[in-house]
């Protein structure tokens, strides 16, 4: 565990880095040098702190991507420096998580509290009422609670909703299908439900799986019908995005936070590919080897399989938090989930199961 003068240490870095990110200076040599070594500041967290192995060689990668967008074109954009101070601070937060001494009991009940709330206001917005929280968008009134979409309202209850299988909370369970189908959001409605069948093949309850199949079809054909003409979209822009982006920049990819000014690029000289190119690419996985490269999504991928091989089917908690992460890592196929305002709760998620599964501590 941490100490105290350990996360000191932690946070002067993160302040430093950050100083020495945006003090202005008139060299270009100069700017780069100094975010150069802003970079190699975090590379030294890295290789010190961080304890899984795939995720310190998936952040490694990202800073080596952007060294290598800083070299080939000798400049060094805000965006990829804001993008990666992002990527630290998540890091930061998911080992200050995972080291420390607390009751995560309780932490998961505030979030399961959190998406109470959530679901309660979409509830509201569903019968076209809003007390505290108005949506963007007045025409019509989506189901977003104190968000600001459905796709990010609906991925938020598909990755908590897990959370409400407890027996002290599944009285809450009808209101989190209600509202997660108001939402009309397909990505959100397959990744709770291969999850939830996950969950339903290890309690051995298997015999709720055919009520389940008759509910999902009725709601997707029948009482909220699930439009697919945007995900139809997504698909080819991820089709596109594959077979001419990726192909350009394997190994280090465009640089981190560079795949707006490529979106815009796109749609100022090739207007006939903007109609099937997403910004962002709504895929966490395709947007992360096109800014990092391939090696950082495999660096990934082999961390969420590392996470499987640490399931241990007889603790129940760890199978709670476990088929969140299924439903985290299915919806971020079709899904920005780590680049949204709610990144915490899944980075919360990932690193409560992580500290479960290496320390047993009974949650």
């Amino acid at each position: 565990m941490w100490s105290s003068t350990t996360i000191n240490v932690l946070l002067a870095i993160i302040l430093l880095v950050g100083v020495l990110g945006f003090i202005p200076t008139h060299s270009i040599s100069i700017r780069l040098s100094k975010q150069i070594l802003a970079e190699f500041l975090i590379i030294s967290f890295f290789f010190f702190f961080i304890k899984n192995i795939w995720l310190k060689l998936f952040c490694l990668w990202n800073v080596f991507s952007v060294i290598a967008h800083i070299l080939k074109t000798n400049n060094y954009d805000k965006l990829t420096y804001i993008s990666l101070m992002a990527l630290f601070s998540y890091l930061v937060f998911y080992q200050i998580v995972y080291s420390q001494k607390f009751n995560a009991y309780t932490i998961i009940n505030c979030i399961a509290i959190i998406a109470l709330f959530q679901a309660l206001f979409m509830l509201l917005h569903s019968f076209n009422l809003s007390l505290f929280f108005k949506p963007r968008f007045q025409d019509t009134m989506p189901v977003v609670g104190f968000l600001d979409n459905t796709n990010i309202s609906g991925a938020f209850i598909a990755m908590t909703m897990p959370l409400f299988y407890r027996k002290k909370w599944c009285f809450w369970l009808p209101l989190m299908v209600y509202v997660l189908f108001k939402t009309n959001c397909l990505a959100a409605i397959i990744s709770i439900t291969i999850a939830t069948i996950f969950y339903l093949w290890h309690i051995k309850k298997i015999f709720i799986l055919p009520i389940l199949a008759v509910a999902l079809f009725y709601c997707l054909n029948f009482e909220n019908p699930v439009k697919f003409t945007t995900h139809s979209v997504r698909a080819k822009t991820w089709i596109n995005l594959v077979s001419h982006i990726i192909p350009k920049s394997p190994v280090f990819g465009i640089g981190l936070g560079q795949y707006r000014y490529l979106w815009r690029g796109i749609v100022k000289n090739k207007p006939e590919m903007a109609e099937y190119i997403q910004m962002p690419a709504h895929n966490e996985y395709v947007q992360t080897a096109i800014e990092a490269g391939l090696p950082a999504l495999a660096f990934i991928l082999m961390y969420i399989l590392s996470l499987f091989y640490k399931f241990n089917k007889k603790s129940y908690i760890q199978l709670i938090l476990f088929t969140s992460i299924i439903s985290i890592a299915i919806n971020s196929a079709g899904m920005f989930t780590f680049h949204l305002t709610l990144a915490l709760i899944p980075i919360t998620l990932l690193a409560l199961y992580e500290k479960e599964a290496d320390y047993g501590q009974r949650i």
